[in-house]
């Protein structure tokens, strides 16, 4: 990773104030980092009802009050009264790596006595630390479940279990029962529970047999039954976190996004004044006319309601997508109804341009018709930076069917049209790129909407076209915009750049003369009602530089668009394709199944493999709400079934599924290889019931680079409380009398090496800068720009002339994918 930092030679006098942001989770215990403020031997530090604990090199060191044991297991926050004791790692590697993760927002200031050096500020705290190879191929994570501190080791491929050896300094001889651990205090005893082993081979789970073993001088090893040493023992994918947005008001639930600190955003729209604002917020006042957007952020662990608020006219208005920048601004693409949207004083256009009159949903109303809106707010939520119209006369930024643009019109879900699932009207993808600009996909019927100069398609091609554009970071200029599209219905639904910021979309066409390039895999329409398309335009939005139709004989649309490190679009969609038909240098695959994902070179001249996945029954069988790759190439996608046709029912889920059963009207999770060739990971995620359906009413979803997925939900419709939410979170309840926005936040893979850093706001120079390193690796590399570097976690670096620094951090796991 590489960020560009600039020092001002500034003179300014220090301050002394200590600050302590959000408070704490109420139901984990957090490691805090030592940047200083503590003795070097001290990693991290973690406070618990009656004591701390300390992470050190070679192990944990616990210091307790006074508080009664009796009966509480070795895991309780509860341990000693006023006894010190250490759990430590006998040879293990001297200092192995630690790593910490899922940060928190929550920080502390520290100004300990007089001795500046031992000032700290923006400590963080995190939810787990990791000891990466504290043996050959071990490592070892603390982390906390329930208020509890737990710990388990995680062997690898090549692990020996014999390796690990325990001590409990500063604990009389320890003693077994019954398979568990009893650890002998003055005043009673502490169990620590038998522990448990097993391994994934062949997609099977196999328990192991496991027990303690306690040898004479009462060090703690592990007696194991056969187990397989090629194979790894597995950690099963986490929820990290499931919420309901507490709304009183009826809430529907659109999109969600992410931040860098793993905060989750959920958009949604709600059509009254109890939707839970926060103070401070941007507008915490429902605008009537029909229903507002409503926007919630919360904190990565789902504790806390960090903003929320609502954002609308006095019209309908809804959320399509949502993307957060470099600086933690949220930007949110839509469609308003209303002529007073809020837009801002330099905005690109301020005046709201609608069309014929529209239903969406059933439930919106847009009497005036509907312009596309792109509105960015600050960190904080409190103010919003940037708002704009981008419109033409006609109806902009819904996709509904080539024939249906005579008002009033109402869309509903068709077999044969573009709006081919319930929630296809507010499709459309917002991103940004490393200048903070702007791009968006979406659709139009305007014959006037705003193109620029040079556009690789200027005029509209007929009845509903595509539309890309690019905004600058204020959202005030038109950078680029174009029309995309053929003579009949056309949308684009995904955007994504590759390495030198050339724009790929993908979206649905029913244009027989939809815009192809010589070259392209396909350049011909291939049948049926509907066909997919990728394109790919170049940076300044001048050039169709590749463009190529894929689908069937039959039914077929592409959603989501994603690059892999070497530039290769990889394409989600639905097809109603028959048998092997878009099956193509791909293992893994169920033919006759309503979902694709196809991966191209990236000229678009060749299809390097294509595979269908779902149920076989010739249907489609989800909608697309998510879609990644990873930098290990690994392709991640989501959706939701049960509606119409749409039905989760007999799809294949893998051994350690988090959810292994479904009502058929859930959402399902998976992650494929790289190249197809098998299924990693498969599970339903939703509520069990036989009525509702767990589903969205547009936009789309996003994944992180960890892997883990940011799924905003209708749920609990019907005034049901049973959509599945984590302990202690924003609301466990569906308080509407019928249906509140949801979010779920869960993790699938955690194999691989992630580089990403901040720097507190400190641009004076001589200064020193103390780098807050959200990695995820073993080691690590850091060029300062200025000649000096360092192998530090979290280092510090001071900078003594003013200028432009180009930092470069290299994160390196060799134990990963």
């Amino acid at each position: 990773m590489i960020k560009r930092l600039f020092i001002f030679i500034i003179f300014f006098i220090p301050f002394t104030n200590i600050t302590y942001s959000n408070g704490k989770s109420a139901n984990n215990i957090k490691f805090i980092e030592n940047k200083g403020q503590w003795e070097d031997n001290i990693r991290y530090k973690t406070f618990f009802t009656g004591g701390y604990a300390f992470v050190e090199d070679n192990g944990i060191m616990f210091l307790v009050s006074d508080l009664d044991i009796m009966d509480k297991d070795f895991h309780s926050n509860i341990i000693v009264s006023k006894h010190a004791f250490k759990i430590e790692l006998i040879n293990s590697k001297p200092r192995p790596g630690i790593i910490p993760r899922h940060r928190s927002d929550n920080y502390h200031d520290y100004y300990l006595g007089n001795d500046p050096s031992k000032w700290k500020s923006e400590v963080y705290e995190y939810s787990n630390i990791v000891y990466t190879e504290v043996y050959p191929n071990i490592d070892w994570k603390l982390f906390s479940e329930n208020n509890n501190i737990k710990h388990e080791f995680i062997v690898k491929k090549g692990g020996n279990i014999q390796d690990i050896r325990l001590r409990y300094n500063g604990i009389e001889k320890p003693l077994l029962r019954n398979g568990n651990l009893v650890l002998n205090t003055n005043i009673g005893e502490i169990i620590e529970s038998k522990p448990i082993a097993y391994q994934i081979i062949d997609n099977k789970r196999i328990d192991i047999e496991v027990g303690f073993r306690i040898s004479k001088d009462s060090e703690i090893t592990y007696d194991i039954g056969d187990y397989d040493p090629s194979y790894e023992l597995i950690i099963d994918p986490e929820l990290i976190f499931s919420t309901y947005s507490g709304s009183y008001s009826d809430n529907w639930g659109f999109c969600a996004t992410y931040d860098r600190k793993g905060n989750a955003y959920m958009g949604g729209i709600t059509d009254g004044s109890l939707y839970p604002t926060t103070i401070g917020a941007y507008d915490q006042t429902f605008h009537g006319g029909g229903w507002d957007i409503s926007i919630s952020k919360i904190s990565s662990d789902g504790t806390t309601l960090l903003y929320s608020t609502y954002l609308g006219s006095s019209s309908s208005d809804m959320p399509h997508s949502m993307i957060v920048n470099e600086f933690g601004e949220l930007i949110v693409l839509g469609t308003t109804g209303g002529e007073d949207f809020p837009t801002t004083a330099n905005a690109y256009q301020t005046s709201f341009s609608g069309g014929p009159n529209i239903k969406y949903a059933r439930a919106l109303d847009f009497y005036n018709g509907v312009d596309i809106f792109g509105s960015k707010f600050n960190e904080s939520g409190t103010e919003l930076l940037g708002s704009t119209y981008v419109g033409g006369t006609d109806n902009d930024g819904i996709n509904y069917t080539n024939s249906m643009n005579t008002p009033p019109v109402t869309i509903s879900a068709g077999n044969d049209s573009l709006y081919a699932n319930y929630g296809d009207g507010a499709r459309g993808e917002i991103i940004t790129d490393d200048q903070n600009n702007v791009y968006i996909g979406s659709c139009t019927f305007s014959s006037d909407f705003p193109t620029t100069p040079n556009a690789f398609q200027p005029n509209h091609g007929g009845k509903q076209d595509g539309v890309v554009f690019k905004l600058d970071y204020a959202l005030s200029n038109l950078l680029f915009s174009s029309y995309i599209g053929g003579s009949e219905a056309d949308a684009v639904y995904s955007t994504d750049t590759d390495s030198e910021y050339k724009l790929y979309v993908t979206g649905g066409t029913v244009s027989h003369d939809f815009p192809t390039t010589t070259g392209a895999y396909s350049t011909s329409f291939n049948g049926g009602t509907t066909d997919g398309f990728l394109s790919l335009i170049s940076y300044d939005g001048t050039d169709l530089i590749a463009s190529t139709y894929y689908g069937s004989d039959n039914y077929d649309q592409s959603y989501f668009v994603r690059t892999d490190n070497e530039d290769h679009p990889h394409i989600f969609g639905q097809t109603r394709g028959s048998g092997t038909s878009l099956i193509h240098n791909a293992d893994y695959s169920i033919a006759n199944s309503g979902q694709f994902i196809a991966k191209f070179t990236p000229t678009l001249n060749s299809l390097v493999w294509g595979t269908v996945f779902g149920n076989g029954n010739g249907r489609k069988n989800i909608s697309p709400t998510a879609f990644m790759v990873d930098i290990c190439g690994r392709i991640y996608a989501s959706g939701w079934g049960g509606m119409g046709e749409l039905t989760t029912h007999n799809f294949e889920v893998t051994n350690d599924a988090y959810q292994s059963t479904t009502d058929n009207k859930d959402f399902y999770i998976m992650c494929m290889e790289p190249d197809a060739s098998a299924l990693i990971y498969a599970t339903y995620f939703g509520e069990n019931s036989t009525s509702n359906v767990d589903h969205v009413d547009g936009g789309t979803s996003r994944f992180d680079k960890f892997s883990t997925l940011y799924q905003t939900v209708c749920a609990g419709c019907g005034m049901s409380d049973n959509f599945p939410t984590t302990p202690g979170v924003v609301s466990s309840t569906n308080n509407s009398g019928n249906c509140n926005a949801a979010l779920f936040k869960f993790n699938v893979n955690n194999d691989f090496p992630i580089a990403d850093f901040d720097y507190p706001n400190i641009a004076c120079a001589p200064t020193e800068i103390s780098f807050i390193n959200n990695s995820r690796a073993q080691t690590y590399y850091w060029d300062f720009g200025d000649g000096e570097s360092s192998s530090l976690e979290n280092p510090s670096h001071i900078y003594t002339q003013g200028g432009i620094y180009d930092i470069v951090l290299i994160a390196y796991d060799p134990d990963g994918c």
